[in-house]
């Protein structure tokens, strides 16, 4: 930390943050232009995202921290191993060196909080067979978010995800479902308890 006047008295991890959040942003935009041929996704492309970040003390003081939450979510056979190595690769070539010139203890340091595995498809699994009877469909459809279905189907355990709602709905003001999406689901789990029955 120093006062800002004079910025040879310290490193801003604010600054330093922003350059790793457009690091961020460019990989992004190459995730893009990879893009997904099957046409399975929506978007058709690997994303990343950073949805908080956090830093400083006043307007005039050199920050001493900051943090930034930030999310991958990846396409079939891309990792997120991926973006976090291309991360650590701009914070030791570009971010580091920039800091320790005036701060030479400054460190990034990436989290790995959750990792979450794709579900890929087992067309005529046991999982999916059923599930597409119970629903009375007779194809499936492909989700871009992330839920536990893939550290079950890497256990070797048959997996769908399927239920009521849309996630078009979620993870905003208002977020709601409708009677008849509710309606559905009980009917699946109805239908469901009469399949393990008998």
């Amino acid at each position: 930390e120093g006062h800002s006047s004079n910025p040879a008295h310290g490193a801003s991890a604010v600054m330093a943050a922003g350059q790793l959040i457009a690091a961020l942003g460019e990989l992004q935009e190459r995730y893009v232009a990879i893009g997904d041929p099957s046409g399975r996704f929506t978007p058709p492309f690997s994303t990343v995202h950073v949805g908080t970040v956090a830093g400083g003390t006043a307007r005039n003081i050199i920050a001493r921290d900051c943090r930034f939450l930030w999310e991958f979510r990846g396409l079939p056979g891309m990792s997120h191993q991926h973006a976090m190595t291309e991360l650590e690769r701009v914070a030791d070539e570009r971010v580091l060196p920039w800091m320790r010139r005036h701060a030479p203890e400054s460190t990034v340091e990436t989290i790995c909080e959750v990792a979450v595995p794709h579900l890929a498809p087992r067309p005529g699994s046991p999982a999916e067979v059923l599930a597409l009877r119970l629903a009375g469909r007779n194809h499936t459809t492909t989700v871009s978010y992330a839920t536990e279905a893939g550290h079950f189907q890497n256990a070797g355990i048959p997996t769908v995800v399927c239920g009521p709602g849309s996630i078009e709905q979620a993870h905003q003001p208002d977020e709601f479902i409708t009677l008849a999406d509710l309606n559905a689901g009980t009917t699946f789990l109805r239908r469901l308890a009469v399949a393990l029955s008998t």
